[in-house]
């Protein structure tokens, strides 16, 4: 699974390698990418407590009680099969007949699967409150343009994860116990697997528990424009700019907010 190919499906989100790592709000990292600027990889190193900016779990956390399923496949290289206990099937011909199973087919490197059933997603409460704190951490120098904060989490008790690491994969799951009649899906954490066969390389995570594949982050954002003296709209420099500037920017162009899955251009000359 590619933490790239993870942010530009989904946005706002992002995720680690390896999935199954924790991740808790409040941690900090820098935010890097690639060579234009498109910034998708997060490097945790310390917290918003350690570099002096108060952060409390229990007031600072708004809890989330409503669970929702999570369901995410890369958007190509991914063929889903599934068999139920009252067919045969021959794209599956390792699970016998009488059981229920699925195979997953992956003719991409990177290609992924990743479901869970309950996802609760808790979040910093106030945002609004954490701004000035984080904005006065960057005037003493100890935050910079491409820190982060994780915002919020996706968090589950029970999640299966399938990653391909090859270009050509296969895998076939006959489910277990008396839970798996008729169809069955991934990310239920009632129904258990076992693999009857696998091919090619293939990253296997079913059954992985309390784990939080995917969050939210914060960070400074800079204004792309200002109002000059006379009224007059002013092009400031883009925030990937700004990051592989010398010069500090005027904390008055800068902002707290979630960041987000826009993908940067090569740079071209303006004239004004």
């Amino acid at each position: 699974m590619s933490t790239k190919s993870i942010h530009e499906q989904l946005e706002f989100y992002y995720a680690q390698w390896l999935p199954t790592e924790k991740m808790e709000i409040g941690t900090v990292g820098t935010l890097e990418g690639d060579f234009w600027g498109n910034d998708y990889l997060f490097r945790p190193f310390t917290s918003l407590n350690d570099l002096g900016i108060p952060f409390s779990p229990e007031t600072d956390i708004k809890r989330d009680d409503d669970a929702s399923r999570l369901e995410v496949t890369s958007t190509s290289g991914v063929e889903f099969i599934t068999k139920t206990t009252f067919e045969v099937s021959t794209g599956l011909p390792n699970i016998p007949e009488g059981k229920a199973g699925l195979g997953y087919e992956f003719s991409e490197e990177g290609a992924y699967v990743l479901k869970a059933n309950e996802v609760y997603e808790p979040r910093i409460r106030n945002v609004a409150a954490l701004e000035p704190k984080i904005m006065e951490a960057y005037e003493r120098g100890k935050w910079k343009l491409n820190y982060a904060a994780v915002y919020s989490v996706m968090q589950t008790e029970y999640a299966d994860m399938l990653i391909s690491q090859s270009t050509s994969s296969k895998i076939e799951l006959e489910a277990k116990g008396d839970a798996a009649i008729g169809q069955v899906e991934l990310g239920n954490a009632n129904v258990q697997f076992a693999v009857k066969r696998e091919s090619g390389s293939i990253v296997n995570m079913l059954g992985s528990k309390n784990v939080t594949p995917l969050f939210k982050l914060i960070g400074i954002k800079t204004r792309w424009y200002d109002i000059d003296e006379f009224g007059l709209l002013k092009i400031q420099m883009s925030s990937n700019a700004l990051k592989k500037s010398s010069g500090k920017p005027n904390a008055s162009n800068l902002y707290l907010d979630i960041l987000r899955y826009a993908p940067s251009q090569a740079p071209s000359l303006h004239v004004f």
